[in-house]
């Protein structure tokens, strides 16, 4: 791994959005909009940047699904790929 690839200079910012429209006044829990915390980066057997990310129950911007409250079901999160990125 290179010497200057470590998890200090990374940073990943994560944005989940609704992918059902939102009511006024509803509510829907697990959307957000945040920096993540890199807490490893190494390079894969293809020379890939692989970067881990802090995780964990209750883990902030670590969800896939959101809560509907008036709809009383979870809906998967839209998650859009970085620029560049795969």
């Amino acid at each position: 791994m290179p010497a200057d690839l470590h998890d200090a200079r990374l940073t990943v910012h994560a944005r989940a959005t609704s992918p059902i429209p939102i009511a006024p006044g509803d509510l829907i829990f697990s959307e957000y909009d945040l920096d993540r915390t890199v807490t490893a980066a190494r390079l894969d057997r293809h020379g890939n940047i692989v970067l881990d990310l802090s995780h964990g129950e209750g883990q902030l911007g670590g969800g896939t699904l959101g809560y509907i409250l008036s709809k009383g079901r979870n809906a998967r999160s839209v998650q859009p790929a970085p620029a560049g990125g795969r």
